[in-house]
């Protein structure tokens, strides 16, 4: 399926005419960082000169301009033909090379340490034999050798000086043009005429600089004549040729058959190079990908390859979404009346959206919806990996795009249900793709993702169970009282996304992601279970019973009777804290789980201490006399039959004491909360969203 839907992506984008074969073996460029700062470094092509005519060799630069081969002529990329390197035993001989690559350059010339190479007895070595051999396979017409790029090459060789100074440009360039190298170059050089001359204003290239190399070209001067030797016609069709060979594609190899797309044809047994094109790696019953696939049984026409080559790369740069902190290859299968040029607004910025952690306004917007007149299906492939190498982690098949849409819709509505009732800022900015940061990834092995999991459940239509949800809750609470903090990435020590909170808090960030727990729970009963929503909330209902209607807790003893003893805690903690000390009742609590007898015994404890504590300004029982009274009826209704009546795991008792833990502040009576708004040494945290927005990539 995934060959499939790439040959015709790669096909379509042929039939625009704005795209060509050549594109999916070019490279990119993105500009770094400047150390920090938010900052993006300027990026600059650095031009070396080989001027023939006066026997030197100099540096100039120029702006970098653009990147994207949306730009046309403007694109950089393209214009000076910057190809992708393939990782392996493998010479580029690149006449555009990236700064730390500029070796490549000498290999052209067949360049080492100040001399030209040559084979035994005369054998062509180096670039000479890897041209013959493109000839004699019939890739390359034999015109090639007396190109003005073979006649310039040899040209250059044969100029001892030349020669000379061009290894010293190349093996020490940073010299050359590196602010921070002056008193280096001097003391190598001096200020002898002996070497090429260094750039006459020089870059800072340092990590706090701003200024970057992002490409290295070679612009010949001979006579009247400047031009560059990586725009030439016969490099571009050396380099192409190259990747074909590569790929095992030459007239001499060709069988008459069957190709898998275009039917009968001259074909060939590929392979795929180790470039940057991962997804032709994969196949759909693999979990991982060989770093050389050969095609015994899957035969190709030259122009299915190049098509399916051409979609490979468009998925691997313009179709790469992040879901659960992993990158994942985004495989549409599209209508057949989809414009490919109209990906960006109708695909790729709309499934970003609905993956972004923080993107919450947009999100409330709907504006993520995708259009079923233009997609049958989405799959997504998750990866780690380079440009070299490829292993998957993840796949989430064949998802239709109104079911998508509906996932996170009927999100949003649950989402806002919670958040008008409860009024807590941390609900309002609450979105999916930020459900990341409740289920706890270790730094150790990270492609065990749980939120992962439940992103290809609930995308696949597989049953989540309840436990699967709460376990990972229970995870989550452990940190926030227990864990420590990781200096380095801010996150609790051992976990890849879990955002180090202050421990002083720890019962507002247990409560706060209860309440966001139970918005996927709720998520998962409409989503799998059919549950109706209430379609309109009855004014005459408190804000407990309303809450009970919307939370699926109306119809449970059991779990309103744990939502009252949440809150008489919470009455309790406040109490306190209000008093100057710790929250001692929260350590009551075991957070790997509470048995019905242990919730008894806990209880007893909190009733002690709502006598304890009613006296003052904060008179404890009496404020929470109406709670007791409910607590115990629905726990006698629910424990009526002794344990084997108790409907609730250990892990569940845990939950709901904190929803109802979280839910005090908005389900108290107004004598109460004003008495609460006058207690000292109250404070509270923040209710934004734990900074999340800097993720790392999971490679």
């Amino acid at each position: 399926m995934e060959w499939l839907q790439t040959y015709r992506i790669g096909n379509e984008l042929i039939k625009t005419g704005k795209y060509q074969s050549i594109d999916a073996y070019l490279g990119s460029f993105y500009p770094s960082q400047i150390k920090d700062s938010q900052l993006r470094k300027t990026p600059y092509v650095l031009e070396l000169v080989i001027d023939i005519n006066v026997n030197a060799i100099r540096f100039e630069i120029r702006s970098f301009g653009v990147g994207n081969l949306e730009d046309g002529i403007n694109n950089t990329i393209s214009k000076e033909n910057f190809f992708t390197s393939v990782a392996g035993n493998f010479t580029s001989y690149y006449l555009c090379s990236s700064y730390s690559k500029v070796e490549s350059i000498l290999d052209f010339f067949g360049i080492k340490k100040g001399e030209i190479l040559k084979g035994k007895k005369k054998d062509e070595v180096g670039f000479d034999l890897e041209y013959s051999e493109l000839i004699k396979s019939g890739l390359l017409n034999d015109a090639f050798r007396n190109s003005r790029l073979v006649k310039t090459r040899s040209l250059i060789r044969d100029n001892k000086r030349l020669v000379c100074l061009l290894d010293k440009a190349i093996s020490n360039l940073s010299l050359f043009v590196d602010d921070s190298k002056k008193v280096a170059f001097e003391k190598e050089f001096g200020k002898s005429d002996e070497q090429p001359k260094p750039l006459i204003s020089r870059l800072v290239l340092s990590k706090t600089g701003n200024s970057e190399i992002a490409i290295v070209v070679v612009k010949v001067v001979n006579g009247d004549e400047e031009f560059y030797l990586n725009r030439e016609p016969e490099a571009i069709d050396f380099y192409y040729k190259r990747f074909l060979s590569l790929a095992n594609i030459n007239p001499n190899k060709g069988q008459n058959g069957v190709c898998y797309f275009l039917g009968p044809n001259q074909v060939f047994d590929i392979s795929l190079p180790r470039d940057n094109i991962n997804v032709l790696k994969v196949n759909t019953n693999s979990p991982t990908t060989q770093s050389n696939l050969i095609g015994e049984n899957f035969l190709l026409s030259k122009d299915a390859y190049e098509k399916l080559k051409l979609g490979g790369w468009f998925i691997s740069k313009k179709f790469v979404v992040k879901i659960a902190g992993v990158k994942h290859y985004i495989l549409p299968d599209f209508t057949a009346d989809f414009k490919i040029l109209d990906y960006k607004a109708e695909l790729t910025d709309k499934v970003d959206m609905a993956f972004n952690l923080k993107d919450y306004k947009r999100m409330q917007q709907r504006l993520y919806h995708l259009s079923n007149n233009c997609l049958n299906s989405l799959s997504f492939l998750g990866f780690f990996g380079d440009d070299r190498q490829i292993d998957i982690v993840n796949r989430i098949q064949l998802v239709n795009p109104d079911y998508f849409n509906s996932v996170f819709d009927v999100f949003e509505e649950e989402r806002f249900k919670i958040y008008q009732l409860t009024e807590n800022e941390a609900i309002n900015l609450f979105t999916l793709a930020a459900s990341y940061t409740l289920f706890p990834i270790s730094s150790n092995n990270p492609k065990k993702n749980a939120s992962l999991e439940f992103f290809k459940m609930l995308l696949e239509k597989i049953t989540i169970s309840d436990s699967f949800l709460l376990d990972n809750f229970i995870k989550l609470v452990k940190l926030y009282k227990y864990g420590k903090s990781d200096e380095k990435t801010k996150k609790f020590t051992g976990t890849l996304n879990i955002p180090y909170q202050n421990p002083k808090y720890f019962d507002f960030w247990a409560s706060t992601a209860a309440l966001k727990f139970l918005i996927l729970l709720n998520l998962v009963n409409r989503i799998f279970k059919n549950q109706i929503p209430m379609e309109k909330q009855n004014q005459t209902l408190s804000k407990t019973e309303q809450f009970f209607e919307i939370s699926d807790l109306s119809n449970s003893e059991s779990k309103k009777s744990l939502f009252y003893l949440g809150k008489l805690i919470r009455r309790v903690a406040l109490a306190q804290q209000s008093q100057g000390n710790s929250k001692a009742i929260l350590n009551k609590i075991n957070y790997s789980g509470m048995t019905i007898h242990d919730i008894q015994w806990l209880s007893c404890e909190v009733f002690e201490k709502l006598k304890q504590y009613n006296r003052g300004e904060f008179p404890a029982l009496d404020l929470g006399e109406n709670d007791w009274a409910l607590f115990n009826n629905h726990f006698c209704i629910a424990n009526s039959k002794g344990q084997d009546s108790w409907c609730l795991s250990e892990v569940e008792n845990i939950f709901y004491l904190f929803i109802g833990y979280g839910m005090y502040w908005q389900t108290m009576n107004k004598k109460e909360k004003k008495i609460v708004k006058d207690l000292k040494n109250i404070d509270i945290p923040d209710e934004n969203e734990p900074d999340s927005e800097n993720e790392p990539d999971q490679e």
